[in-house]
């Protein structure tokens, strides 16, 4: 299924005007000012940016095209981010500002944290937002980054496009769970932020099990060592079930009580399996929603790390935030199939239930009747990007086409020998997939 209708030559009109619609004042052949349709932000640096830990001092201005959303030089730290997103030629940033910083009208107020994704292995550079846009549709519970494209220059080296993101992190307008208390050793019953992280070698290089890092009494299997080369055949199973705590409450006792209430979850999925039981310890509805969202995107990385879930103060758990996609939608060398299932292990024994299946597809109905169908929204937004920022997701391509290889981390994600390809296969996919999962659920 194609999208839109091209002129043949169209490729080939938009390879020769494109080095002259750049249109930048160069100084000693560096970019000091990019024409583009998107916003633009520049940083500047006195040092390389060469560390997942330190923080480079950085100035960062926003060129938006809107007055009311630009800014100059405004003081903030900029370090790497991402584990193998961070192995390619283009990467990824974590920005930190020295205060409060509104982005471009995103999120509901602002925050010191940001995140530029590169989004370097998904060559149509959709899969991340269309997700989270798609997300804020179907999450009735959870935070959902808000994001949108933007083109980065740093230390005048044009960079590409990126998408700038909302860190998930916990604060009042991003996870907003309450801490209140968590610094004081006898209290345990406060907010918590988790992430599903399997593999073990990060667990040894971090050094802190059961401080940072958490096993689930009973179900995770500890005498297996995983890590991503063989947690995929786990790709259901319980037993790779440890998380690592992303939020503050972490002294023994706070680390016994988290544990202890995910040893309640697990044994309400697992042993008491009803609707009553489940409820008293889990957001049934942000379970449905997660649930629908990851048997759309079929993330291979939905049962190995990058899957959230947290719990308020004398709250429930909530699946969520949704987090990198740039894998999904059938971009995995090992997950091309639009007909494989790759779900987080407690949703995947969720929809083992006809209960929860049934709420599922009671609330795919009510997301196809009261708007457009997710389908046909997936559709829409990536017709709308490829119209309005071509010449800008073109010029991406190109920049970086030539680092692609076929040998080590380039293996994971799927090449293709022009953008509008990368496009279409994507499309294509959805399509596909779409029509596997009226089947899986007989909707």
């Amino acid at each position: 299924m194609s999208i839109s209708t091209r002129k043949i030559n169209l490729f080939f009109i938009l390879w020769i005007l494109v080095p002259f619609m750049v249109a930048c004042e160069k100084k000693d052949d560096k970019i000091e000012q990019l024409s583009s349709t998107l916003p633009v932000i520049y940083i500047e640096t006195s040092n390389a940016i060469a560390s997942h830990e330190i923080y480079e001092r950085a100035t960062i201005t926003v060129d938006a095209m809107m007055d009311m959303y630009d800014f100059t030089d405004s003081n903030a730290g900029i370090r790497l981010r991402g584990h193998s997103t961070s192995n390619f030629e283009k990467n990824p940033y974590r920005i930190k500002f020295e205060n409060d910083q509104a982005l471009l009208g995103l999120g509901k107020g602002p925050s010191k944290s940001w995140v530029l994704l590169a989004d370097y292995m998904d060559q149509s550079l959709m899969r991340n937002y269309i997700t989270y846009k798609m997300a804020k549709r179907i999450m009735r519970t959870s935070f959902v980054s808000d994001v949108t494209f933007v083109e980065v220059v740093i230390n005048h080296v044009h960079k590409g496009v990126y998408l700038l993101a909302e860190q998930t992190h916990v604060n009042p307008y991003r996870v907003d769970i309450d801490e209140s208390g968590v610094k004081e050793q006898d209290i345990v019953d406060t907010g918590y932020l988790l992430e599903l992280e399997v593999d073990e070698n990060r667990r040894l290089d971090s050094g802190a099990f059961m401080t940072d890092w958490i096993d689930v009494l009973g179900y995770t299997n500890t005498d297996i060592r995983f890590t991503w080369e063989n947690a995929f055949t786990y790709s259901t199973s319980y037993e790779i079930a440890y998380y690592t705590i992303k939020s503050d409450a972490k002294n023994p006792l706070q680390v016994e009580f988290i544990q202890q209430s995910l040893v309640s979850l697990y044994d309400a999925v697992y042993v008491a399996k009803t609707y009553d039981s489940i409820k008293q310890v889990l957001d049934i509805n942000s379970a449905v929603d997660m649930y629908i969202l990851q048997l759309i995107t079929n993330d291979y990385d939905n049962n190995f790390s990058s899957n959230f879930l947290y719990k308020d103060q004398a709250g429930k758990f909530i699946f969520g935030p949704p987090w990198d996609f740039d894998l999904t939608y059938g971009n995995h060398y090992l997950n091309r199939s639009s007909s494989s299932i790759n779900l987080h292990h407690l949703l995947y024994e969720l929809g083992n239930q006809a209960w929860f299946i049934t709420l599922v597809k009671d609330r795919l109905n009510e997301l196809d009747t009261t708007e457009l169908s997710l389908f046909d929204y997936l559709n829409q937004e990536i017709e709308t990007i490829q119209n309005t920022y071509e010449v800008e997701l073109l010029r991406n391509y190109q920049l970086w086409q030539d680092t692609r290889r076929t040998d080590g981390w380039h293996i994971i994600y799927n090449h293709y020998d022009t953008y509008n390809e990368a496009v279409d296969d994507l499309v294509s996919w959805i399509e596909e997939r779409w029509q596997f999962i009226a089947l899986y659920l007989d909707v």
